[in-house]
């Protein structure tokens, strides 16, 4: 019987030394598998960690852009509603001037009718109804029942068609306007 062979005397072979480089190298290999784990592990949890992040950062860029969205649908909003007012304001206006051109027409009417109201109360000379104008009469002046205009404001009389009667404009006889203290424009007389 062959005597047992020791650890110290099994390291000395050649077997004994390839089995322990193998192992050797087979430890090596494992632990650095193990290494290896760990880094992609580290690199998988890394991963993990900026999916996660750049989810979170989506979410408000997300967030962001329907607060966005929802400012663009207002403001396209408001934009038509603008639109619808100022074609509010085009029909008014066009209203208003209308009512302005037919204001015109009565203010017209108005006129001639104190014109004939002041004609048919001024007193009658010789039974006739004619207002006489100063610039045909027989006595080569200016007649009591010829017709002036004076305004709401001025201190002046004028002729039917003066510049300054756009405003106002108020039938008198000249007499009447002399008498209230009424002087003569300039540029019409």
């Amino acid at each position: 019987m062959q005597d047992p062979i020791t650890w110290k005397d099994f390291r000395q072979t050649s077997l004994g030394r390839r089995l322990l480089a193998i192992g050797a190298i087979c430890l090596l290999a494992f632990l650095l598998s193990i290494a290896c784990a760990m880094s992609n592990l580290d690199k998988a949890q890394d991963a993990q960690a900026q999916y996660q992040q750049a989810q979170t950062e989506i979410s408000q860029l997300q967030d962001k852009l329907d607060g966005q969205t929802k400012s663009l649908e207002r403001l396209n909003s408001l934009t038509n509603e603008n639109s619808e007012l100022k074609i509010q304001i085009e029909t008014l206006q066009s209203t208003a001037d209308s009512q302005t051109a037919q204001l015109a027409e009565k203010d017209s009417y108005i006129t001639q009718l104190e014109t004939k109201l002041s004609a048919a109360s001024a007193p009658k000379s010789g039974g006739s109804n004619a207002v006489s104008t100063a610039t045909g009469g027989g006595s080569g002046g200016e007649t009591k029942s010829q017709t002036v205009y004076i305004t709401k404001t001025g201190s002046k009389y004028h002729r039917s068609g003066c510049q300054y009667l756009k405003k106002s404009k108020i039938s008198i006889s000249l007499s009447d306007a002399k008498a209230k203290g009424y002087t003569a424009c300039s540029k019409c007389y």
